[in-house]
């Protein structure tokens, strides 16, 4: 017994021993700077929209030493040296070459404007605990300052950059953000047709009547179409409005589903116009020009429109 009971005891000796020996796990420091993106929190492509939210919080427990975004993308490398006007820190400058950097702590030509865009709420950074970068005021910045109608952004653009945080422990973190660019509609007349390119797809579809003859009106604003008048004529929701939509449908045009969401598209209103708008014209002897304007908005809020005008002479 005495022989069982030492070696139960050497053995437990040995246990307390072992787990003495085993290296305490270390205690991960959690002070490290973190930041983070509610909108799109796995930091995946940002689709530009009108009402982008790209706002980025970084919080610092021991205070943020320095605070840059190195652009490594410029929609196709147009209007990134047009950053250089903001940037005071000759080395951050881009060229051919080099994609721009902008310091949000030491650089005071870059901190001005980015206050004024409201990209950012403070004065300084510097040792600051907490901060956020509204990306989304910088994005439309660029967009609107930078390009015009003549040079824009191609679709499937890229722009991205690395935004870089040190704290005052020299605790350095990272994130890349990757802004999508897509092309607003663009809307071609042939003929008496509407060619439709929607690479951000077909969401809103209005068609607008202007005309003189009170009786094309009155069809349009009555039972058979249900188009709503205003001030420079009557409009006909192509998608919504389903009466309309059913009723120009019936003319081959393209209404309803086969309008939304659709990329490329024809809205042809050569049997519309030559089987009913002429029958009315006619009978109010309304000759002359009258235009329809398409409106089309895509799912990303972007809108383009385009005017056909047709003009009847008395014979």
């Amino acid at each position: 017994m005495k022989r069982i009971a030492s070696a139960a005891a050497v053995m437990a000796l040995l246990t307390v021993f072992a787990v003495s020996c085993k290296k305490e796990k270390k205690v991960e420091d959690d002070s490290k700077p973190v930041i983070e993106c509610e909108a799109n929190p796995n930091f995946g492509e940002f689709e530009i929209m009108d009402d982008l939210n790209a706002d980025v919080v970084v919080t610092a427990k021991e205070g943020i030493m320095s605070a840059t975004i190195k652009f490594t993308a410029f929609f196709g490398g147009m209007g990134k040296t047009q950053l250089n006007k903001y940037i005071s820190i000759a080395a951050n400058k881009g060229s051919s070459s080099e994609f721009p950097t902008l310091d949000f702590i030491d650089d005071s030509g870059v901190v001005s404007w980015l206050t004024d865009v409201k990209v950012l709420n403070y004065a300084t950074l510097s040792n600051a605990n907490t901060a956020t970068f509204h990306f989304g005021k910088l994005i439309s910045t660029i967009l609107n300052d930078f390009y015009d109608s003549s040079i824009t952004p191609t679709n499937n653009d890229r722009l991205s950059f690395t935004l870089n945080i040190t704290d005052t422990k020299e605790q350095a973190v990272s994130k890349t953000l990757v802004f999508h660019y897509t092309s607003a509609p663009a809307i071609e007349i042939k003929g008496q047709s509407f060619v439709i390119d929607a690479p951000g797809n077909v969401e809103e579809a209005t068609l607008l009547v202007s005309s003189r003859s009170t009786s094309l009106n009155a069809k349009l604003e009555g039972p058979l179409y249900k188009g709503v008048r205003g001030d420079t004529g009557v409009t006909l929701d192509l998608i919504a409005n389903t009466v309309a939509a059913d009723k120009l449908a019936s003319y081959g045009i393209n209404t309803g589903s086969k309008l939304k969401g659709q990329t490329k598209v024809t809205v042809d209103l050569s049997k519309f116009i030559s089987e009913m708008v002429t029958d009315e014209i006619v009978t109010d002897s309304a000759y002359g020009k009258h235009q329809f304007t398409l409106t089309i908005k895509d799912a990303l809020g972007k809108t383009s429109a385009q005017t056909l005008i047709y003009e009847y002479k008395a014979e």
